[in-house]
């Protein structure tokens, strides 16, 4: 019966020895003991872990889960995690508060071209994109960093139609390179309303293809679509014993991962892109644990081009295809 091989990050010892020692037995026909057993002592075995790592080692945990069939993988990784940081923090009152900080601005000024090539080449390391994505990207990742320069915000969606096409990778590699980034999966409507109105992340939400269904979850994210990409947005939500009704803002630059597309509506909000498994001919890096100080500088230097073009960007007209009109427009504008 096949066991979590496949998928492994490779290249990080400490990571593959954690997968094998904690999941490498489980399969599809365990039992949920088991399975609770395994996945309790996986997110206790990331805890040493720096934040780039412990998202790698999600990313594979979920993925080994996946080839021996175990349903929900990615919720039950991440409820693992959460889980254990809940309970190993309510003995020892810690817990991380939310910490949303700019980088500290790069010493000298950046030539804002060389920059966007150096992103785009950073992208094109880790993952396989259709044409022109990762320049795409590269324009997303820096223009985080400048949002307060325009009255829209860029929505991108990495779809695929089926799993390990990617999704996830792209946005850990976002999360390194963006402004105050906010990689989650389906928060609560609490969790998700006050993030959004009291740090104005870039948000990165994972497996949300729960938008095309119903529920409390599925709602929120369609009203964040609908309503986030223009600055003064906000949304109607009941907050407390009394149920008082309470407006968030919730503009800002987001980008949506999901298997399969959007509805019509909320798909026409966004810059679609296609993600398909990569072949076995063609190769990227791993996420080794240097890679977060390369990004640290990069992330640096977008901030310090970002304070000193601020009000240039304000003042720019931007140029339209003919082809971009209407929202389309409002969503590139910023990009381009």
């Amino acid at each position: 019966m096949a066991t979590v091989e496949a998928n492994r990050p490779s290249g990080d010892n400490a990571i593959n020895t954690l997968l094998e020692t904690t999941l490498g037995q489980i399969h599809g026909a365990s039992s949920n003991a088991e399975l609770e057993a395994a996945l309790t002592a996986f997110a206790q075995g990331t805890v040493p872990f720096n934040r780039l790592r412990r998202r790698v080692a999600r990313t594979g945990a979920i993925n080994g889960l996946e080839d021996v069939k175990v349903k929900g993988a990615a919720a039950l990784v991440d409820a693992a995690l959460a889980t254990y940081a809940q309970t190993n923090g309510a003995h020892n009152n810690a817990g991380q508060p939310a910490a949303f900080a700019d980088p500290e601005p790069w010493g000298d000024p950046v030539d804002g071209a060389g920059l966007l090539n150096t992103f785009q080449a950073f992208f094109c390391r880790f993952l396989i994109l259709p044409t022109g994505a990762a320049d795409v990207l590269a324009s997303f990742a820096l223009m985080t960093h400048a949002v307060d320069a325009f009255d829209t915000a860029p929505y991108i969606v990495l779809e695929s139609p089926t799993p390990e096409c990617g999704k996830t990778r792209g946005l850990e590699i976002l999360a390194l390179l963006t402004a105050r980034p906010w990689f989650t999966l389906m928060p609560s409507t609490a969790v998700l309303f006050r993030v959004l109105e009291e740090y104005h992340p870039t948000m990165l939400l994972d497996e949300c293809q729960a938008v095309r269904g119903h529920g409390e979850a599925a709602e929120n994210v369609r009203d964040l679509l609908l309503a986030g990409y223009k600055r003064g947005a906000k949304v109607p939500r009941c907050v407390g014993d009394q149920h008082e009704v309470r407006f968030f803002d919730v503009f800002g630059p987001k980008v949506f991962a999901l298997i399969g597309e959007l509805p019509g509506t909320l798909a026409s909000r966004c810059i679609r892109i296609g993600m398909q498994r990569r072949r076995p001919e063609e190769s990227v890096e791993s996420l080794l644990p240097g890679v977060e100080d390369e990004a640290i500088i990069l992330a640096r230097k977008a901030r310090r081009w970002a304070v000193d073009h601020r009000e240039t960007l304000r003042q720019t007209t931007t140029p339209f295809p003919g082809f971009l009109r209407d929202r389309l427009a409002e969503i590139w504008g910023p990009l381009l």
